[in-house]
């Protein structure tokens, strides 16, 4: 059973509501054997599928059209895991694969006529249907006819001969796809339609539904005769024209404001094109060059206008760069090829100690004597070479003042590069110098040093110092303990009879040094 929402409605078209709560067999049989198959996947397998732009033939009204779809199909799965039925998705996408299709013949008859000069001898009838070559859906058949008179007769309906240069889907010959016809017989089946044409100067569209007995049209794209044509003018004026294309229209697509349009784009086309090549060699050499002219004052006029406005924005920018760079607090200073400066801000001049007016190379002598010389030998090489440095140095020179400089700073310079105008290489413009005050920096480096020699030391002294308290200590301890063990051997032997006298003076000695020695740690 069928069931859709509003958005599907507008694919169904005629056939809403019928169709809804239908089965897929007798709502869409035109669909049935494609889409069968992909929906019983879907419902019995589990499997989602995915197609994207597939030409399907729909049954709209009295005819099946050609359509284009993405969509998707996957299956509904219930509380009981199981499918319990199909989701579809569709969008369609007839209008803009068509158009695509149609645009894309249309840009390949742009190109095929953008160098005819002579529709004879640069073949404009054989490149206008080769431009159909790619899209035989669109142009089932084509008939392309040239008028054999000049414009004046054919104005003045003295004589309305046209003939064949080329076919595609028709026998030459008959009534047709006459080889030359005069559409003042009307004999000619495209006749009636072809004068009207050049009278309206529009594209005329023809019903076929009433082919002459005996006639066949060995038709390109789909396996269906076309049932319309549009007659084409070649016109490259109202009142002149150079030709006709019959033109077979799809089967399968109607004939709406989409086709109409690109009918129309066709004939403007084929119409250009064969107004251009009527135009002599005088005519155009003059008509260039008078372009020429016009563009080349115009294009001064706004070559004018982006000066003066870009030589305002320079300023702009300009003043911008100035405030910018007097308000930091970095060194800035832009130097020409040659090293000379040309611009510093207030805080280069600060760092330097230089006055607002002072010569270019008055740097040099702000940098401490003790850096000047490989300072200025490196700068010099950094010019020389064209390269990029980075330094770090002390400025000032002032005897009286301990340690004799005043700022330490870390120096850049960059080069810059610009566009030769001639060759179109790069040069080096000038360079960029900055400079940062990294005193406090170096003055912390210094600290830190200090602080580290300054802990070796101390660390240094309190190794000594353990090496004297530890000697200092020894020394009594084995004074002590050779008494001690001297007094308590003495008393041992004495009590176990071994030894029956003992040496009084003997160890009053030895407890004489043992206090002598406990004395002097008790100091310690």
């Amino acid at each position: 059973m069928i069931l859709y929402n509003d958005q599907w409605a507008k694919i169904a078209q005629d056939k809403d509501p019928q169709i809804l709560g239908s089965g897929f067999a007798q709502g869409w049989s035109e669909l049935q054997s494609y889409f069968m198959p992909l929906l019983n996947e879907a419902f019995r397998h589990g499997r989602s599928i995915v197609k994207r732009a597939e030409q399907l033939f729909l049954n709209r009204g009295d005819s099946i059209e050609e359509c284009y779809f993405d969509f998707t199909i996957s299956a509904i799965i219930g509380d009981s895991g199981a499918p319990e039925g199909v989701l579809e998705q569709a969008y369609e996408l007839s209008r803009y694969v068509i158009s695509i299709r149609r645009m894309e013949t249309l840009q390949k008859m742009g190109t095929l006529m953008a160098s005819v000069r002579n529709l004879d001898e640069d073949d404009f009838w054989g490149r206008a249907l080769e431009a159909f070559h790619d899209n035989p859906l669109d142009s089932p058949f084509m008939l392309i006819y040239r008028t054999l008179v000049d414009e004046d007769s054919w104005v003045s309906g003295e004589s309305e001969c046209c003939v064949l240069e080329g076919s595609i889907g028709f026998l030459e010959g008959g009534i047709l796809a006459p080889r030359k016809c005069d559409l003042k017989e009307r004999s000619y089946y495209f006749a009636n339609e072809m004068a009207q044409a050049r009278q309206e100067n529009a594209a005329v569209i023809k019903s076929m539904n009433d082919l002459p007995g005996g006639e066949t049209i060995m038709c390109r794209g789909f396996d269906e005769p076309p049932t319309r044509a549009a007659i084409i003018p070649i016109q490259p004026t109202s009142s002149i024209t150079q030709g006709f294309l019959i033109l077979g229209l799809n089967p399968r697509r109607p004939v709406d404001a989409d086709c109409r349009l690109w009918i129309e784009l066709l004939m403007k086309e084929l119409s250009a094109t064969a107004g251009r090549a009527r135009l002599s060699r005088v005519e155009v050499t003059e008509a260039v060059n008078q372009e020429t002219e016009r563009v080349a004052r115009a294009r001064a006029v706004e070559l004018q206008k982006q000066l003066m406005k870009r030589t305002e924005e320079l300023g702009k920018s300009e003043l911008l760069f100035t405030r910018t760079a007097e308000t930091i607090s970095v060194g800035l200073a832009i130097l020409h090829a040659n090293g000379e400066i040309w611009f510093e801000n207030e805080a280069y001049r600060n760092l330097m100690g230089l006055p607002v007016e002072h010569e270019s190379d008055a740097w040099r002598k702000m940098v401490y004597k003790g850096d000047a010389e490989w300072v200025c030998r490196s700068f010099d090489n950094a010019v020389t070479t064209r390269s990029n440095m980075k330094l770090e140095y002390r400025l000032g020179n002032d005897p009286l003042r301990s340690p004799g400089w005043k700022y330490w700073v870390s120096c850049s310079l960059v080069v810059q590069t610009g566009r030769k105008p001639a060759s179109g290489g790069e040069e080096v413009t000038g360079y960029i110098l900055t400079l940062v005050d990294i005193t406090s920096i170096k003055r912390n480096e210094e600290y830190q040093r200090q602080l580290s020699t300054q802990a070796v030391e101390r660390r240094r002294q309190q190794e000594n110092f353990i090496d004297i308290f530890s000697h200092e200590l020894r020394n009594p301890f084995s004074a002590t303990l050779q008494c001690a063990d001297g007094i308590l051997s003495a008393l041992i032997a004495y009590q176990k009879g071994e030894d029956s006298n003992l040496d009084l003076e003997e160890m009053i000695d030895s407890a004489s040094t043992i206090l002598v020695c406990v004395q002097h740690q008790v100091c310690l």
